[in-house]
């Protein structure tokens, strides 16, 4: 295994060990948190598992990895939905309530291309070799639709991003002079933390998207060099999201807040067993 492989799989590996302490540091935490929030963790979870699949169940790989990125994508949608019913002053029972599901939706159109032009045509699928960290497939159609539905969930993301940073300049001296403490309650117009955390990651997204036509053009050229480029913007990701999204304060404080009381545990019963001694 190449020294590729070997750093995509161990970061495959430190994305999902860090992203399952995040949501259950995340449920734990009295702060309430979005919907979107814990959907952004499961897909990228979901994701980081595709890429162990079993040599067996190789064929089956494109139709675990190749949703989960469309996943992803979909809460940037989500939120900027979210933000503007809050900004707008829009009653929760207004909001579209199927806007939230439709991220499964999308999951299952993806997946049945190459789950179908696998199973008709195994031929198709490129197995994972010294040089190759995770199965693909040799038929264009599935990486075309997939392609092209990533991107256009990505530029959608991006575009929200224009308008909601947009909002933050408006209403920046409003939330400055809101207390601290609000900004937990659920119903919060805006999280100004959080979106300069997606905002952020959302440089990751552009280079994604890039990279994705960069690399269906040189594959359908019939080189496999840019491949590589993909293969580390792929394996960097989870870097960017544990340490991105894992490091929100209130996640900290909880850590921080238990390791002391857990000291302080220690010490309380240490002094109580030197007392007895």
């Amino acid at each position: 295994m190449g020294n590729l492989n070997t750093f995509f799989f161990s970061s495959q590996l430190f994305g999902l060990g860090g992203l399952i302490i995040m949501m259950l540091t995340g449920a734990l935490n009295c702060s309430w948190r979005h919907p979107t929030w814990f959907n952004f963790c499961i897909t990228w979870s979901f994701s980081c598992i595709s890429y162990w699949t079993p040599i067996d169940l190789c064929a089956s790989l494109p139709t675990l990895f190749r949703p989960s990125y469309n996943d992803i994508h979909c809460p940037y949608f989500d939120y900027g939905v979210q933000h503007s019913s809050s900004s707008e002053c829009v009653p929760d029972n207004q909001i579209p309530k199927k806007i939230f599901r439709k991220s499964m939706d999308h999951h299952g159109d993806v997946m049945l291309v190459p789950l179908i032009v696998g199973s008709q045509d195994p031929e198709t699928v490129q197995w994972r070799s010294a040089d190759r960290p995770y199965c693909n497939m040799g038929n264009n159609l599935p990486t075309i639709i997939s392609y092209l539905t990533i991107v256009s969930m990505a530029v959608i993301g991006v575009v929200l991003e224009f308008f909601i940073f947009q909002d933050i300049r408006r209403i920046r001296n409003a939330v400055k002079a809101t207390d601290r403490s609000s900004s937990n309650e659920k119903g919060s117009p805006w999280h100004l933390a959080m979106a300069i955390r997606i905002f952020i990651f959302s440089v990751y997204l552009v280079v994604g998207i890039v990279l994705g036509i960069i690399l269906t053009i040189e594959t359908s050229r019939g080189n496999s060099t840019s491949a590589k480029g993909m293969d580390a913007s792929l394996a960097s990701l989870p870097f960017a999201v544990v340490l991105i999204f894992g490091t929100q304060r209130d996640l900290i404080l909880t850590w921080t807040n238990g390791i002391q009381a857990f000291i302080g545990l220690v010490q309380r019963n240490g002094r109580i067993l030197i007392g007895k001694i």
